[in-house]
């Protein structure tokens, strides 16, 4: 069962298959399903006119069928992001004349006045609140205007006044409760979609210096290393590390270590360009970011960073903290991986560490 259900919902959905469940991919979902829906009740009704002899109701019937079949194929040959608002249009304006044409005709047995309770939930949902109240407003007063006009001298069927009446404060009342729900749903999806956004940015970010984390920077270097290849850019990294910083912990404490990570943290993002990145990279290591910037450039800048550290002033209670960094430049070959990137900055970290500390080592290229 679960099996049938995931192949009909992939059927629903084509070329949708690997995106995540959103507001376009539920649309799609819905209009597909609505058009074989609606087809296949205009079918059966179609058939059931032509075997009451009403052949021109038969064809409009048969005609609204094949309109809705086609949204699937429209769906399925083109791209679905893009021409879902125009089926979703195509439905609509199918279902409105329908449902025009029944109230002129009548339908069977006058009955087809009542399928018009089908027009305000589809308006609603398919082109959101406000362009759904302006199509049920134009069709309601189409709709209004035939019934009362002389006694309805607009219509092919008869109705009672009081069925009129009825009916369009029915159609009203359904429409109104439609556009409430429309409305408390759309508040409710930007609700969710704000505390998702939210959670996102908790997710990148380090608690402590509120810097990016190594996830948040993770995307940030792949999306940039990707538009630097694109673009035939340079990009370069640096990976620094506060050199003895367990000293730190051990002679000062853990909240001066703490102060001094987030210390640091400000005199990075201070020395560096609004189009440059930091993140904590893990315990005592930060990653930055340069992106339009060569190994020489890069060299420059780390040198500038390690001076800056070394020039600055922590204190912690009333006590001197001696702090210096260790920094590995690499800038990012096209021929390479991200991760290869990252390898080569770590170990011109070690490099650096290993040769004293308080140094930069990189490699041009």
């Amino acid at each position: 069962m679960r099996s049938f259900w995931g192949v009909f919902v992939r059927w629903m959905t084509p070329d949708l298959q690997d995106r995540e469940v959103d507001e376009v991919s539920n649309k799609i979902y819905l209009i597909n399903l609505f058009g074989w829906v609606g087809a296949g009740i205009t079918l059966v009704l179609g058939v059931n006119a032509i075997f009451h002899q009403n052949l021109f109701l038969a064809g409009c019937l048969l005609l609204v069928s094949f309109a809705y079949l086609m949204v699937y194929v429209l769906l399925k040959v083109f791209n679905p992001e893009n021409t879902y608002v125009y089926s979703a249009s195509l439905i609509l304006s199918v279902l409105c004349i329908l449902m025009v044409y029944l109230v002129y005709t009548g339908g069977v047995a006058n009955t087809g006045p009542l399928w018009i309770y089908l027009l305000p939930p589809v308006a609603m949902f398919f082109t959101g609140m406000k362009r759904g109240l302006v199509v049920v407003g134009v069709f309601t007063v189409v709709v209004w205007f035939m019934l009362l006009y002389r006694d309805g001298a607009l219509l092919k069927a008869s109705y009672p006044v009081e069925f009129k009446l009825r009916l369009l404060y029915s159609f009203l009342t359904v429409a109104f409760l439609s556009a409430s729900y429309e409305f408390s749903r759309q508040v409710a999806l930007r609700h969710f979609q704000r505390l998702n956004d939210q959670f996102q940015r908790q997710a990148q970010k380090d608690f402590l210096t509120d810097l990016l984390n190594r996830r948040g920077m993770m995307e940030a270097i792949e999306r940039e290393y990707h538009r630097s290849r694109r673009f035939d850019h340079d990009m370069s990294l640096v990976l620094c590390d506060v050199d003895y910083f367990k000293r730190v912990n051990d002679q000062y404490g853990h909240e001066a270590g703490d102060y001094v990570l987030k210390r640091l943290a400000s005199v990075l993002l201070e020395e560096l360009r609004g189009q440059d990145q930091v993140s904590r990279w893990g315990g005592e290591e930060f990653m930055i970011l340069l992106p339009e910037t060569d190994a020489s450039n890069a060299e420059y800048l780390a040198e500038r960073l390690r001076l800056r550290v070394q020039q600055t002033i922590f204190e912690y209670n009333g006590q001197r903290i001696p702090v210096s960094i260790s920094l590995g430049v690499c800038k990012a070959d096209t021929n390479e991986s991200v991760a290869d990137v990252i390898r080569e900055a770590d170990k011109h970290l070690y490099m650096a560490k290993d040769s004293g500390r308080n140094k930069v080592v990189t490699k041009r290229r």
